[in-house]
């Protein structure tokens, strides 16, 4: 926090004093903030400046310190308030505060926690998908039906997603049986019907 003094009343009026830490306020040239007047002490007051708030010690100075009129008691610190005037001999203060100003930094929300915020970043990850397996039933004279899932090879799934993109109203294909004669069915699973009764 960063405080202005700015002078009221006494020499110099209207003249500013920033400061943004403890200051020692007197006569002497030990002082952060010199006021060259008899009627300040060498070690006058103290300026207790925090981020929670900003105080003022006199120093058992000889004419004392004020805040909006009231005598500051020795050893006691007391609250100034923004735009409150404090009276160090014949110089009064207006107080000021100045929030300093902290650089912006960028804040993730739970939402987004661990996500990488570059917009031009793209996920260029391959999922890799197993070839779909088939299921044949092999019978007499080599007639196998086979049964294909309808997922299909990864290929064949990429095809059918960027059809899908493309129009999602499209209806699916249907999956047929390869080598869909009815008559060799029958006989395969008669024959396998046939086995199953011998066990």
């Amino acid at each position: 926090m960063k405080v202005i003094l700015r002078v009221e009343r006494g020499e110099a009026p209207r003249k500013h004093f920033a400061v943004s830490r403890n200051t020692l306020i007197g006569r002497s040239n030990s002082c952060d903030l010199r006021l060259d007047s008899d009627d300040v002490s060498r070690r006058h007051c103290f300026l207790l400046v925090t981020d929670n708030g900003v105080w003022v010690r006199d120093l058992s100075s000889s004419n004392g310190t004020y805040v909006e009129g009231k005598s500051v008691r020795i050893g006691e610190d007391c609250l100034i308030h923004p735009g409150n005037h404090v009276k160090v001999g014949p110089i009064e203060f207006s107080v000021h505060f100045e929030l300093e100003r902290q650089p912006v930094m960028a804040q993730l929300g739970s939402a987004g926690a661990g996500r990488f915020s570059d917009p031009s970043y793209s996920d260029k990850t391959v999922l890799m998908e197993p070839e779909t397996s088939s299921f044949s039933a092999t019978g007499q004279n080599d007639d196998t039906a086979h049964f294909h899932s309808s997922l299909g090879t990864s290929e064949s799934r990429q095809r059918n997603n960027e059809s899908a993109a493309e129009n999602p109203f499209r209806e699916e294909p249907v999956m047929h049986l390869q080598n869909d004669d009815s008559g060799r069915l029958r006989s395969l699973f008669a024959q396998l019907v046939g086995w199953k009764k011998e066990r």
